[in-house]
């Protein structure tokens, strides 16, 4: 391992020794540290990874009570949930670090910002945390919750297609915790707001101050303080045209892959990646996705895989163990990916890896994260498939 993947990975666990911890017991202390503002919230309420090395979720399996204590669960839990490290979510608790937090309502979809914490529940409420309160500052499509940020933002975006007949792109600053913005946008009665809908209206992502969605122009780039808008893919028809956007470089999708640029016509393909979903590094030089890959023995896999915009591969060198299913969903710096993996298709073991793709060495960071996928909500504003 590089040493500044072994920094990255390890420096804030350093003089630690936290045993496993207990995840309901984390939920119980959350209830009674998130305070509640303008009395808007009832119970008791990142591109980032899942938790630092010290902390690991033990496996629950159906019918099993969750395992006491061993230290004080209060240890676990704070009033404010650190930023800018490493985090994940599991019903109600966001982990961050070595701290955690119950936001009182299930994390669908989040997305961790430099002041906190967006995300949507169950019924499509987007909710932000910041300093350890909770507070609705929205709502977005409850079956394909979908949020955007941008690395070293503020700034989260979303679709509401619950306040009038056309969906609205809307956008909240937690820098300055006003009230959520029209960001602007040309939609009509009845389009979508999910990805694989029809006339959908979908925000692709945001790059700085720029917003890119999709609208009835297709698929823009408007500079969020002025308006100007540029129209970048006229054709784009749904929430999969673009998949990412970082640093002026967009990931293109058509039905021949995926190619990186700044217009439809002036990307590039990246040779071989056919992917449906993926992330630009923060620098806009690398592209990560999961490629499915044939196994006979184990009736199919997923790889993790990282190629350059200019299409140099670098292979992930991920433990035989954890191969089965490896999922990049984020980035921790401009040259390491963060990687949610497991075992063989039965198991429930997972793993969360930090891969530095300049080497394409594989840390684990957790080591049997314990819970099934569709149970974790990782920091890259979607459902996980």
């Amino acid at each position: 391992m590089t040493d500044k993947l072994r920094d990255l990975l390890h420096d804030r666990a350093a003089g630690t020794d936290f045993p496993a911890s207990d995840v309901d017991a984390l939920v119980r202390a959350g209830d009674r540290r998130v305070r509640r503002r303008r009395g808007a919230v009832a119970g008791g309420a990142l591109a980032a990874l899942a938790v630092a090395a010290a902390l690991v979720v033990p496996t629950l399996r159906d019918g099993d009570a969750a395992p006491g204590p061993s230290v004080d669960p209060s240890d676990g839990a704070t009033e404010t949930l650190p930023n800018g490290v490493v985090s994940w979510a599991t019903s109600s608790v966001i982990l961050a670090g070595d701290d955690a937090l119950d936001v009182g309502h299930e994390v669908r979809a989040y997305v961790a910002t430099t002041h906190g914490y967006v995300f949507a529940d169950p019924e499509g409420t987007v909710y932000s945390v910041t300093d350890g309160d909770v507070d609705p500052i929205g709502r977005t499509d409850a079956s394909d919750p979908h949020l955007v940020t941008d690395a070293g933002s503020a700034l989260v975006g979303w679709v509401d297609d619950t306040s009038g007949p056309a969906p609205a792109f809307m956008t909240f600053d937690q820098s300055t915790e006003d009230e959520a913005t029209f960001a602007g946008g040309e939609t009509s009665d009845g389009m979508d707001s999910t990805a694989d809908g029809a006339d959908p209206a979908y925000f692709y992502a945001l790059d700085g101050g720029t917003a890119y969605w999709r609208d009835a122009r297709g698929a823009v780039a408007v500079d969020l303080a002025t308006q100007d808008t540029e129209v970048v893919d006229p054709d784009a028809v749904d929430g999969r045209d673009i998949l990412d956007v970082e640093d002026g470089v967009i990931a293109f999708r058509d039905g021949r892959g995926v190619a990186v640029g700044s217009t439809r016509e002036s990307a590039v393909r990246l040779p071989g990646v056919t992917a449906v979903e993926g992330e630009l590094s923060p620098d806009g030089a690398w592209f990560a996705y999961a490629a499915p890959v044939p196994d006979i023995e184990n009736g199919g896999r997923t790889e993790a895989r990282v190629i350059g915009v200019d299409g140099t591969t670098v292979p992930l060198d991920i433990p035989p163990a954890v191969l089965s299913f490896a999922l990049p969903f984020g980035w921790l710096d401009d040259d390491t990916v963060g990687v949610l993996s497991s075992g063989p298709i039965t198991s429930r073991y997972q793993s969360l890896l930090g891969c530095e793709v300049t080497t394409g060495e594989c840390e684990i960071v957790v080591e049997d994260a314990g819970v099934p996928r569709a149970q974790i909500a990782l920091p890259n504003g979607r459902l996980l498939d």
